[in-house]
């Protein structure tokens, strides 16, 4: 339900806390004469922040498995080779009704992997770019399990062979199996039929 779709969102943001604490208290150790109660307290606020996260993440896992269709939803998403249940319960999280309901493009458009082009005049020049705007944490949820798929997942990692081919510049190639990734999360999700059992999506 809403909760098991909105803890990760909370979980993924005291991850983030965690990083830029720790990332404080590394950098603190350079600076001279710094009171040793600074560190314990910083070192206070992480165990805190880290034990929120824990419990957060095992409420998660309960909620999940007590939701039969959050379950049935990530049990589809992680027949994909390339995502995992942390991913897939991110993709649910983060992408909410618009995996259902929205258009490809729409989808696309809502993670912000929608391809732009630098124009001038009425010519496109310049290279293809990541869009800016759209849900960033969608995006950041599906880098890692696109350039895992790429490796193990044979449609993407076809799709991505072909792109390098063309002369795409990896980068782009990547984001463009991120697309790919998504909009075969939503097939596969509408459809409720596993990945072994789809037609390569083009």
């Amino acid at each position: 339900g809403v909760q098991t779709c909105a803890l990760p969102i909370l979980a993924d943001a005291l991850r983030e806390d965690i990083r830029r604490w720790k990332n404080r208290c590394h950098s603190s150790k350079y600076i001279n004469d710094l009171p040793k109660e600074v560190h314990k307290s910083q070192k206070v606020v992480i165990r805190s922040l880290s034990n929120q996260l824990r419990k957060i993440e095992e409420t998660i896992k309960q909620l999940r498995e007590q939701d039969e269709e959050i379950q049935e939803n990530i049990n589809l998403l992680v027949s994909i080779p390339g995502i995992a249940e942390h991913s897939a319960t991110r993709i649910l999280a983060y992408g909410k009704s618009t995996l259902m309901t929205h258009s490809k493009k729409e989808l696309t458009a809502h993670a912000g992997l929608a391809p732009s082009h630098k124009q001038s005049g009425t010519s496109v020049k310049g290279r293809s770019s990541i869009s800016k705007s759209g849900n960033k944490k969608l995006r950041i949820t599906l880098f890692m399990p696109a350039l895992v798929a790429i490796v193990y997942n044979p449609i993407i990692k076809n799709y991505y062979q072909k792109l390098l081919d063309k002369g795409k510049p990896k980068k782009l190639a990547v984001v463009a199996c991120m697309r790919k990734m998504l909009i075969m999360s939503q097939a596969i999700l509408r459809k409720k039929t596993p990945f072994k059992t789809i037609l390569p999506l083009t």
